[in-house]
């Protein structure tokens, strides 16, 4: 289990990835996760990304190409102040699965909280 801050994680070109349990929470101008350029079979499992109030990234996950295929995110939970949670365009085949997706431009009044998550513990 790794719990990270103002990090993109990137997923390029590449294929047969599993991420499970990572917790980012960012407060910068980046994306929090990307799967990009011609990826295929990529999981995000058991995963939390908190984009927090005041930055100016617009998406938290980002899943874009047409060569990207046959990707899964499930039992995550996304939350923070980004116009899009999870972003998918122009990618072929993506699961989306038993996740939370949350709005919240309230500041600071919400918590990371990564044991809401269900199947994580910290």
């Amino acid at each position: 289990e790794a719990i990270i801050s103002d990090i993109t994680i990137t997923v390029d070109d590449s294929d047969y990835i599993t991420i499970d349990g990572l917790k980012i929470k960012g407060t910068g101008s980046s994306y929090l996760a990307e799967i990009k350029d011609t990826c295929t079979n990529i999981i995000f499992k058991n995963c939390g990304f908190n984009l927090q109030y005041g930055s100016s990234a617009s998406q938290v996950m980002y899943i874009a190409d047409s060569m990207t295929k046959n990707c899964l995110v499930e039992d995550s939970w996304f939350y923070g102040a980004a116009k899009y949670q999870l972003y998918i365009f122009r990618a072929d085949s993506i699961t989306v699965r038993r996740c939370v997706f949350r709005k919240d431009s309230a500041g600071n009044q919400y918590s990371f909280n990564p044991q809401q998550i269900p199947g994580t513990q910290t």
